[in-house]
Protein backbone atom coordinates (compact mmCIF):
# COMPACT_ATOMS: atom_id res chain seq x y z
CA UNK A 1 0.00 0.00 0.00
CA UNK A 2 1.12 3.28 -0.83
CA UNK A 3 0.24 6.63 0.98
CA UNK A 4 0.12 10.08 -1.04
CA UNK A 5 -1.72 13.03 -1.70
CA UNK A 6 -3.72 13.21 -5.26
CA UNK A 7 -5.86 15.95 -7.03
CA UNK A 8 -9.03 14.25 -7.69
CA UNK A 9 -11.93 15.00 -10.64
CA UNK A 10 -15.58 14.76 -9.38
CA UNK A 11 -18.79 15.18 -11.13
CA UNK A 12 -22.16 14.92 -8.85
CA UNK A 13 -25.21 13.97 -9.61
CA UNK A 14 -28.57 15.33 -9.40
CA UNK A 15 -31.97 14.24 -10.39
CA UNK A 16 -32.72 16.17 -13.79
CA UNK A 17 -35.54 18.55 -13.87
CA UNK A 18 -38.27 18.19 -16.74
CA UNK A 19 -37.45 16.36 -19.61
CA UNK A 20 -33.52 17.45 -19.89
CA UNK A 21 -30.95 16.70 -22.06
CA UNK A 22 -27.97 17.36 -19.84
CA UNK A 23 -25.75 15.96 -22.36
CA UNK A 24 -26.70 16.43 -25.91
CA UNK A 25 -24.92 19.95 -26.30
CA UNK A 26 -21.67 18.04 -25.88
CA UNK A 27 -22.04 14.56 -26.86
CA UNK A 28 -24.40 13.42 -29.36
CA UNK A 29 -27.05 15.09 -32.08
CA UNK A 30 -30.60 15.34 -31.49
CA UNK A 31 -32.59 14.53 -34.30
CA UNK A 32 -36.39 13.46 -34.76
CA UNK A 33 -38.14 11.78 -37.67
CA UNK A 34 -40.70 13.95 -39.05
CA UNK A 35 -44.06 13.72 -40.31
CA UNK A 36 -44.09 10.25 -38.60
CA UNK A 37 -46.97 8.15 -39.97
CA UNK A 38 -47.92 5.21 -37.95
CA UNK A 39 -50.85 3.91 -35.84
CA UNK A 40 -48.44 2.14 -32.96
CA UNK A 41 -45.21 4.25 -32.85
CA UNK A 42 -45.58 7.62 -31.88
CA UNK A 43 -41.89 8.38 -31.90
CA UNK A 44 -38.66 8.06 -33.38
CA UNK A 45 -35.55 10.08 -31.85
CA UNK A 46 -31.80 9.63 -32.96
CA UNK A 47 -28.73 10.66 -30.85
CA UNK A 48 -26.08 10.82 -33.18
CA UNK A 49 -22.43 10.78 -31.40
CA UNK A 50 -20.97 13.32 -32.27
CA UNK A 51 -17.77 12.39 -34.37
CA UNK A 52 -19.31 8.71 -34.82
CA UNK A 53 -21.11 6.74 -36.77
CA UNK A 54 -24.08 5.14 -34.41
CA UNK A 55 -26.45 6.62 -31.91
CA UNK A 56 -29.05 6.05 -29.48
CA UNK A 57 -32.44 5.52 -31.57
CA UNK A 58 -35.51 6.05 -29.14
CA UNK A 59 -38.87 4.92 -29.92
CA UNK A 60 -42.01 5.41 -28.32
CA UNK A 61 -44.71 2.78 -28.40
CA UNK A 62 -48.16 4.21 -27.44
CA UNK A 63 -46.74 6.00 -24.43
CA UNK A 64 -43.98 3.73 -23.63
CA UNK A 65 -40.37 4.59 -24.67
CA UNK A 66 -37.47 2.25 -25.28
CA UNK A 67 -33.73 3.11 -26.04
CA UNK A 68 -31.90 1.23 -28.26
CA UNK A 69 -28.08 1.40 -28.60
CA UNK A 70 -25.54 1.69 -30.84
CA UNK A 71 -27.57 2.21 -33.91
CA UNK A 72 -25.92 3.05 -37.17
CA UNK A 73 -26.38 6.24 -38.54
CA UNK A 74 -27.13 4.09 -41.93
CA UNK A 75 -30.11 2.23 -40.41
CA UNK A 76 -31.32 5.92 -39.05
CA UNK A 77 -30.65 6.79 -42.54
CA UNK A 78 -33.10 4.21 -43.71
CA UNK A 79 -35.56 5.65 -41.03
CA UNK A 80 -35.71 8.77 -43.13
CA UNK A 81 -36.18 7.37 -46.62
CA UNK A 82 -38.40 4.92 -45.88
CA UNK A 83 -42.80 4.98 -46.49
CA UNK A 84 -42.94 2.34 -43.74
CA UNK A 85 -40.58 3.17 -40.59
CA UNK A 86 -42.96 0.86 -38.37
CA UNK A 87 -42.20 -2.35 -40.60
CA UNK A 88 -38.58 -1.49 -40.76
CA UNK A 89 -38.37 -1.07 -37.14
CA UNK A 90 -40.39 -4.55 -36.93
CA UNK A 91 -37.80 -6.31 -38.79
CA UNK A 92 -34.14 -4.35 -38.13
CA UNK A 93 -34.50 -2.88 -34.81
CA UNK A 94 -36.82 -4.77 -32.51
CA UNK A 95 -34.70 -7.58 -31.02
CA UNK A 96 -31.60 -6.34 -32.67
CA UNK A 97 -29.56 -4.22 -30.49
CA UNK A 98 -29.11 -3.87 -26.51
CA UNK A 99 -32.37 -1.54 -25.08
CA UNK A 100 -32.95 0.23 -22.18
CA UNK A 101 -37.00 0.74 -20.84
CA UNK A 102 -37.77 4.04 -21.11
CA UNK A 103 -35.13 7.28 -21.35
CA UNK A 104 -31.35 6.43 -20.34
CA UNK A 105 -30.25 7.14 -17.29
CA UNK A 106 -28.48 10.55 -18.36
CA UNK A 107 -31.70 12.48 -19.61
CA UNK A 108 -33.14 11.28 -16.12
CA UNK A 109 -30.37 12.62 -13.64
CA UNK A 110 -28.15 15.30 -14.75
CA UNK A 111 -24.36 15.87 -13.55
CA UNK A 112 -22.64 18.29 -11.80
CA UNK A 113 -19.71 20.38 -12.94
CA UNK A 114 -16.59 18.49 -12.57
CA UNK A 115 -14.33 19.63 -9.59
CA UNK A 116 -11.26 19.12 -8.75
CA UNK A 117 -10.47 18.59 -5.13
CA UNK A 118 -7.45 17.42 -2.78
CA UNK A 119 -7.41 14.11 -0.36
CA UNK A 120 -4.86 11.80 0.97
CA UNK A 121 -4.92 8.27 -1.00
CA UNK A 122 -3.86 5.07 -0.11
CA UNK A 123 -3.42 2.40 -2.79
CA UNK A 124 -4.01 -1.22 -2.98
CA UNK A 125 -4.09 -3.43 -4.99
CA UNK A 126 -5.28 -7.36 -5.53
CA UNK A 127 -5.73 -8.98 -2.01
CA UNK A 128 -4.61 -5.83 -0.24
CA UNK A 129 -7.60 -4.12 -0.90
CA UNK A 130 -9.81 -6.61 1.45
CA UNK A 131 -7.41 -5.72 4.08
CA UNK A 132 -7.96 -1.85 3.13
CA UNK A 133 -11.83 -2.17 3.38
CA UNK A 134 -11.79 -3.92 6.53
CA UNK A 135 -9.28 -1.84 8.63
CA UNK A 136 -11.47 1.17 7.30
CA UNK A 137 -14.74 -0.42 8.43
CA UNK A 138 -13.64 -1.34 11.81
CA UNK A 139 -12.57 2.32 12.23
CA UNK A 140 -16.31 3.30 11.46
CA UNK A 141 -17.88 4.94 14.71
CA UNK A 142 -20.99 7.25 12.88
CA UNK A 143 -21.71 5.67 9.44
CA UNK A 144 -21.50 3.81 6.39
CA UNK A 145 -22.79 3.72 2.99
CA UNK A 146 -22.08 0.97 0.39
CA UNK A 147 -22.85 0.59 -3.32
CA UNK A 148 -21.80 -2.42 -4.10
CA UNK A 149 -21.88 -4.45 -7.81
CA UNK A 150 -21.36 -7.90 -5.93
CA UNK A 151 -21.43 -9.02 -2.50
CA UNK A 152 -20.67 -12.37 -1.50
CA UNK A 153 -17.26 -11.98 0.70
CA UNK A 154 -17.84 -12.81 4.43
CA UNK A 155 -14.83 -11.15 6.30
CA UNK A 156 -15.93 -8.01 4.50
CA UNK A 157 -19.49 -9.15 5.68
CA UNK A 158 -18.46 -9.66 9.31
CA UNK A 159 -16.74 -6.28 9.58
CA UNK A 160 -19.74 -4.64 8.70
CA UNK A 161 -21.76 -6.86 11.03
CA UNK A 162 -19.39 -6.04 13.75
CA UNK A 163 -19.25 -2.19 13.25
CA UNK A 164 -23.41 -2.12 13.29
CA UNK A 165 -22.73 -3.69 16.60
CA UNK A 166 -21.01 -0.82 17.66
CA UNK A 167 -23.71 1.35 16.65
CA UNK A 168 -22.61 2.36 13.07
CA UNK A 169 -25.63 3.34 11.05
CA UNK A 170 -24.99 1.05 7.77
CA UNK A 171 -26.77 0.86 4.85
CA UNK A 172 -26.59 -0.76 1.54
CA UNK A 173 -27.30 -0.58 -2.39
CA UNK A 174 -26.57 -3.99 -4.24
CA UNK A 175 -27.15 -4.51 -8.02
CA UNK A 176 -30.07 -6.84 -8.01
CA UNK A 177 -29.29 -9.27 -10.84
CA UNK A 178 -25.68 -9.96 -8.61
CA UNK A 179 -28.10 -10.66 -5.79
CA UNK A 180 -29.22 -13.98 -7.51
CA UNK A 181 -26.37 -15.99 -6.56
CA UNK A 182 -26.79 -18.09 -3.67
CA UNK A 183 -23.92 -16.63 -2.62
CA UNK A 184 -24.97 -13.63 -2.34
CA UNK A 185 -28.68 -14.43 -1.15
CA UNK A 186 -27.03 -15.94 1.95
CA UNK A 187 -25.11 -13.23 2.47
CA UNK A 188 -27.80 -10.58 2.08
CA UNK A 189 -29.83 -12.46 4.26
CA UNK A 190 -27.49 -12.67 7.07
CA UNK A 191 -26.89 -8.52 6.89
CA UNK A 192 -30.80 -7.76 6.71
CA UNK A 193 -31.10 -10.14 10.12
CA UNK A 194 -28.23 -8.29 11.74
CA UNK A 195 -30.09 -5.09 11.07
CA UNK A 196 -28.05 -4.08 7.82
CA UNK A 197 -30.72 -2.87 5.33
CA UNK A 198 -29.95 -4.12 1.83
CA UNK A 199 -31.74 -2.05 -1.08
CA UNK A 200 -31.40 -4.12 -4.74
CA UNK A 201 -31.05 -1.66 -7.44
CA UNK A 202 -32.71 -3.30 -10.60
CA UNK A 203 -31.89 -1.53 -14.02
CA UNK A 204 -34.52 -1.88 -17.35
CA UNK A 205 -31.27 -2.46 -19.78
CA UNK A 206 -30.30 -6.11 -21.11
CA UNK A 207 -26.76 -5.30 -19.34
CA UNK A 208 -27.20 -2.49 -17.33
CA UNK A 209 -25.98 -2.76 -13.97
CA UNK A 210 -25.83 -0.78 -10.37
CA UNK A 211 -22.21 -1.57 -11.42
CA UNK A 212 -20.49 0.86 -8.49
CA UNK A 213 -17.98 -0.45 -5.67
CA UNK A 214 -17.23 2.10 -2.93
CA UNK A 215 -18.07 2.82 0.35
CA UNK A 216 -18.39 5.78 2.51
CA UNK A 217 -17.57 6.16 6.21
CA UNK A 218 -18.11 8.40 8.88
CA UNK A 219 -18.94 11.08 6.09
CA UNK A 220 -14.39 11.33 5.85
CA UNK A 221 -13.45 8.41 3.81
CA UNK A 222 -13.85 6.82 0.44
CA UNK A 223 -13.06 3.79 -0.84
CA UNK A 224 -13.28 2.95 -4.53
CA UNK A 225 -11.88 1.21 -7.53
CA UNK A 226 -12.80 -1.83 -9.64
CA UNK A 227 -12.75 -4.59 -6.13
CA UNK A 228 -15.93 -6.46 -5.80
CA UNK A 229 -16.61 -7.50 -2.16
CA UNK A 230 -16.14 -11.15 -3.46
CA UNK A 231 -13.47 -14.12 -3.12
CA UNK A 232 -12.63 -14.09 -6.54
CA UNK A 233 -12.08 -10.60 -6.51
CA UNK A 234 -9.69 -11.37 -3.48
CA UNK A 235 -8.05 -14.32 -4.87
CA UNK A 236 -8.14 -14.22 -8.36
CA UNK A 237 -8.36 -11.35 -10.07
CA UNK A 238 -6.76 -8.06 -10.79
CA UNK A 239 -8.36 -5.41 -8.94
CA UNK A 240 -7.51 -2.09 -7.39
CA UNK A 241 -8.69 -0.28 -4.46
CA UNK A 242 -8.02 3.68 -3.19
CA UNK A 243 -9.09 4.88 0.11
CA UNK A 244 -9.65 8.41 0.14
CA UNK A 245 -9.54 10.87 3.40
CA UNK A 246 -11.27 13.59 2.28
CA UNK A 247 -14.81 15.00 3.86
CA UNK A 248 -15.24 17.11 0.68
CA UNK A 249 -15.08 13.85 -1.89
CA UNK A 250 -16.98 11.96 0.70
CA UNK A 251 -19.92 14.19 0.62
CA UNK A 252 -19.66 14.12 -3.11
CA UNK A 253 -19.77 10.41 -3.27
CA UNK A 254 -22.50 10.89 -0.73
CA UNK A 255 -24.72 13.17 -2.16
CA UNK A 256 -24.10 10.21 -5.54
CA UNK A 257 -25.24 7.63 -3.20
CA UNK A 258 -28.34 9.08 -2.07
CA UNK A 259 -29.27 9.48 -5.78
CA UNK A 260 -28.70 5.70 -6.80
CA UNK A 261 -32.04 4.28 -7.83
CA UNK A 262 -33.74 1.53 -9.22
CA UNK A 263 -35.75 2.51 -13.08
Amino acid sequence: MKKTVILILLAGWTLAAGAADPVIPDLYERQVLPNLDSSWISGITYYLEKGGDSGMLVVELKGQKITYLDVPLALWQEFQQTDSPGSLYGKKVKNKFERVEGDPLWMRYDAAPPETLTGQVTCSFNEECETVVVQALGEARRTVRVAAYAFTRSRIARAMVEARERGVDIQIKMDSQQAEYPLAVRTIEWLRNKGIPVTLITMSGDYAAMHNKFIVIDEQVVLTGSFNFTTTAVTANWENMLRVDSPEIAARFLAYWEVIASN
